[in-house]
């Protein structure tokens, strides 16, 4: 875990968590209120790490002082609700093999119009050597588990992040992650999930014009691995929600590649039956709906 100044989240998920674990390692990159008396009360293991704009670097010293076989990433905005999942959870890593990661959903609350969305990441890996994050921003595991052929299975484990509910303090992420988005694409690694992100944040900070231009890019992606598709799909759905108030063809257009792409999206099968409901086809938009409602 990375922290900083996160006494109150601390407080209120740790005492939850912490039975279905056998250590508790974090990095603190430089809290001023009461997060490293609240670390002290629960046992944690602490390393001070100065802030270098850059998630992967803070995460892999946190990383460093586990001596376990597993870890389980958290942030400390995460919740837990369904403390039986745990349990199950840490059943299941006896028997996995040791090259082995594991995915959850994660659902993200937002205070906007959105409401909430989910995906699969990774939260659990095994401690291997030369394992290590990668990515100033928005940091993966994934790739480093690829290299090293790792396997991976996903469990009925959902995390929720709460991380984007208040709208301002969402607005100074996007200008924070923007940039270290262009250092890192400035570094040589303008990679599918960078540009992705960058979409994101030009169009969290309202400029349209620029989100549509990097996602109408990322549509186009023909070919590649499965997270390039999927980050074609979502780009198409987001160019769809973006145009939607100028151009009602357009947006039809890009919610229908969206769901081409990737039919199996709730969130892309929803809004692509949205977008034939409001041009008439209504039983096109059950026929999509239907095996969400069953």
């Amino acid at each position: 875990m990375i922290v900083k100044n996160e006494e109150t989240r601390l407080a209120a998920l740790l005492p939850n968590i912490l039975p279905f674990f056998d250590e508790f390692c974090v990095a603190d990159t430089g809290s001023t209120d009461g997060t490293m008396e609240v670390l002290r009360h629960y046992g944690a293991k602490v390393m001070v790490a100065p802030w270098k704009d850059h998630f992967a670097w803070a995460r892999n010293w946190s990383l460093s002082l586990v001596s376990a076989r597993w870890a389980m990433w958290l942030d400390a905005d995460d919740t837990i609700s369904n403390l039986d999942d745990m349990a199950k959870l840490r059943n299941l890593l006896g028997s996995l093999p040791p090259k082995s990661g594991v995915f959850t959903k994660l659902v993200s609350y937002h205070g906007d119009v959105r409401g909430s969305d989910e995906c699969l990441q990774m939260r659990v890996f095994p401690v291997l050597p030369g394992l290590r994050w990668t990515g100033r921003i928005h940091e993966q595991i994934f790739i480093a588990m690829q290299n090293l052929g790792c396997r991976h299975v996903t469990v009925p484990l959902t995390v929720e992040h709460h991380g984007y509910l208040d709208c301002e303090d969402v607005r100074r992420k996007y200008q924070r992650n923007r940039k270290l988005l262009q250092d890192e694409i400035a570094d040589g690694r303008e990679n599918t999930m960078n540009l992705f992100h960058v979409g994101q944040c030009y169009s969290g900070l309202g400029r349209k014009n620029e989100a549509l231009h990097t996602f109408d890019r990322l549509a186009g992606i023909h070919g590649g691995n499965f997270f390039d598709f999927e980050i074609a799909a979502r780009s198409a759905a987001l160019a769809s929600r973006i145009v939607l108030d100028v151009a009602g063809q357009e947006a039809f257009d890009y919610a229908r590649k969206a769901y081409e792409l990737n039919p199996d999206d709730d969130y892309i099968a929803v809004l692509w039956a949205e977008r034939l409901l409001l041009s008439g086809h209504k039983d096109g938009a059950m026929a999509v709906l239907g095996p969400l409602i069953e």
